[in-house]
């Protein structure tokens, strides 16, 4: 039944533009994002992806808290559905934000000894990674992290930091923040202003991005778990919700 929910609540997702629609392990991002770059995997990682093809020479991560399949369904925010040239269902056993960078960046919660950024590294590529300390903190060393307070200064220095590394990584949590303050249950228009403006600051950066750059818009469920007050096909989305990459490559 859920299985069921999540696949409807995948089509309506899906029916206004031709792209590619996928399902896949969020374990198989880090093999993912090597293969884009073009960098051989460790043989101990999971494949990547089966569909994505695409090849750069720089890629954006940009990883959003609290904003999954629901969201992106129910809010239709126009910059992300039109540019999207894939939307892959993320299966994961632990959907939370922590998680969720471990699974990215490591592979796995128990910090094996494949570590994403520093593979890219040892590969010859530059790597840049924005967002708050306390997750920059996991996930990168303090060489090419850049700390920043919220999310107007995550945008500000990735505007700062796009197109001088291979790989940059930004990390936006307004949406989780806005959770918090509204007790997981914001207002529908505050909610709809936020992605709205996320959305605008992604198209930004995709439209000044080097030609070929491609845009992964990872999603997690948020730091902590969250039960909204919601009903009928609105509650039937939210329940089918799981973590989504959005995949798209610049002309």
């Amino acid at each position: 039944m859920i299985l069921t929910r999540r696949m409807e609540a995948f089509s309506v997702a899906t029916e206004a533009n031709d792209y590619l629609e996928l399902t896949a392990m969020m374990t198989a991002i880090p093999a993912t994002i090597l293969k884009i770059l073009k960098v051989t995997s460790p043989t101990s990682l999971p494949p990547p992806i089966e569909g994505i093809n695409f090849n750069s020479e720089h890629i954006v991560l940009v990883i959003l808290d609290n904003f999954g399949l629901f969201e992106y369904t129910y809010y239709k925010p126009e910059f992300l559905i039109q540019a999207c040239d894939a939307l892959v269902l993320l299966d994961t056993q632990n959907p939370y934000t922590d998680s969720v960078l471990k699974q990215v960046f490591y592979v796995t919660e128990q910090f094996s000894g494949f570590h994403l950024p520093s593979v890219l590294i040892e590969n010859g590529k530059s790597v840049a990674m924005v967002g708050r300390q306390e997750e920059l903190n996991i996930i990168a060393h303090n060489e090419y992290s850049i700390p920043s307070t919220d999310d107007m200064n995550v945008y500000i220095n990735a505007v700062k930091a796009l197109n001088r590394h291979d790989f940059l990584s930004l990390h936006f949590i307004d949406f989780e923040k806005l959770y918090q303050q509204y007790a997981f249950q914001p207002p529908a228009e505050t909610l709809k202003q936020l992605i709205r403006r996320t959305d605008k600051w992604l198209k930004v950066l995709f439209m000044q991005a080097k030609p070929g750059s491609v845009f992964i818009i990872l999603s997690s469920h948020g730091k902590h778990q969250i039960d909204l007050q919601i009903k009928g096909k609105a509650a039937q989305w939210r329940l089918a919700s799981l973590p989504i990459a959005i995949f798209s490559k610049k002309p």
